[in-house]
């Protein structure tokens, strides 16, 4: 009898944008097979999937008919995800058909990052969440797990984002020194 194994398998910086010039993300096919690669070879293994921040790239997303300087918002940022999703509907499947595959238990976490921060509102969590879970692949909510840091005691694993070393970063996190709601990567 196999015993079960955790690991937890981290990808970082994807940059996933609406596939236009600006869009660095062009292994859709490349990430699928992987994921389907890792399924199949780890078929009994516990696997904790972390997205380690600047997934989605909403800094370089254009939206139509809007000029570059407009306020962030929820809706606006919103509009942003949904522009990414047309463009990689493969990869949301690909994560979907991974949580969904296997005999123990599997999680996706997603960390957000510098160019991805406006995941941590709720609206657009529950829209990720959704296109990941697209089709009722039978996906528990526990298994989408939205946070500014990855911690497994088991693993004795922690993994942030590490954007306060971006010297042009939007967020200052020069007055740092301990973490709370906002982990500053």
């Amino acid at each position: 009898m196999d015993t079960i194994k955790k690991f937890a398998l981290f990808f970082s910086d994807l940059h996933l944008g609406k596939g236009d010039g600006l869009d660095e993300f062009h292994c859709d096919k490349d990430f699928k097979a992987l994921l389907d690669q890792i399924s199949n070879d780890h078929k009994s293994d516990e696997i904790d999937l972390v997205l380690l921040g600047d997934v989605l790239d909403l800094w370089a997303v254009e939206l139509e008919g809007e000029q570059m300087d407009y306020k962030v918002t929820p809706v606006t940022e919103l509009r942003k995800v949904e522009e990414i999703i047309r463009a990689h509907g493969d990869v949301f499947k690909a994560l979907g058909r991974f949580l969904c595959t296997g005999e123990a238990p599997r999680r996706l976490w997603y960390i957000f990052g510098n160019h991805d921060h406006s995941v941590c509102h709720p609206e657009i969590q529950k829209r990720i969440s959704m296109e990941i879970n697209r089709g009722g692949n039978g996906i528990r909510e526990e298994q989408i797990q939205f946070r500014t840091y990855y911690l497994d005691t088991k693993l004795k694993v922690y993994a942030e984002h590490g954007n306060q070393h971006a010297e042009l970063d939007v967020m200052a996190y020069r007055q740092f020194n301990s973490f709370g709601k906002e982990c500053p990567g």
